[in-house]
């Protein structure tokens, strides 16, 4: 092998060294990351029908107006390089189209497959009992909307993206126990 094949084969190897060390960098900057978002738990103790209740049901649920969530946002990237900055991110409930309550969060960071609970209790606002009871009440189930607005900055190693607007959502049916129907958490996907 000669001097020029020499030269020829080092170079080979130091470009194949650097395209390999180059690729998953690359990768890593141009991926796009979003986080996923879960509603694990609802309960709306208003339609639940096993409850005792005064002889007026609509004094009832007058006075059990809020809502019990849980939401569980989650950073599943394994790269420590790679965390999520929420800016004020608001849940938002409805029924039957109409806004029913709304909750703020403060803005948050997470890091490397990080997970973060919003769980609280919400109250309700010109909700219309009496037809979502009514609904529960005749076996059938209410059907709620749940939607999360946000902007999330992913921070990665080699710099910041821009800012990525989520509106992500998901429709829950309650049954008469005021609980959700499905066991399984379900998943808020864009809108």
């Amino acid at each position: 092998m000669g001097e020029g094949d020499a030269i020829l084969c080092c170079c080979a190897v130091f470009v194949g060294v650097l395209l390999l060390t180059a690729i998953p960098m690359i990768i890593l900057a141009v991926k796009s990351y979003t986080p996923h978002c879960y509603l694990h738990d609802l309960y709306i103790p208003a339609l639940n029908t096993k409850l005792p209740t005064t002889s007026n049901t609509s004094a009832f649920a007058a006075a059990a107006t809020f809502i019990f969530f849980d939401v569980k946002l989650q950073n599943g990237i394994t790269s420590d390089s790679v965390r999520f900055r929420y800016s004020n991110s608001t849940l938002a409930f409805y029924y039957a189209s109409k806004t029913i309550a709304n909750y703020t969060v403060a803005r948050f960071s997470q890091g490397k497959e990080e997970t973060t609970h919003l769980h609280d209790v919400v109250e309700t606002l010109g909700m219309p009992w009496r037809d979502a009871l009514a609904a529960v009440s005749g076996g059938s189930t209410a059907a709620f909307t749940v939607e999360l607005a946000t902007t999330v900055k992913v921070r990665r190693e080699f710099g910041r993206s821009g800012h990525k607007v989520l509106l992500l959502r998901a429709d829950v049916n309650v049954n008469g126990s005021g609980e959700r129907v499905r066991n399984k958490a379900i998943r808020l996907v864009a809108k």
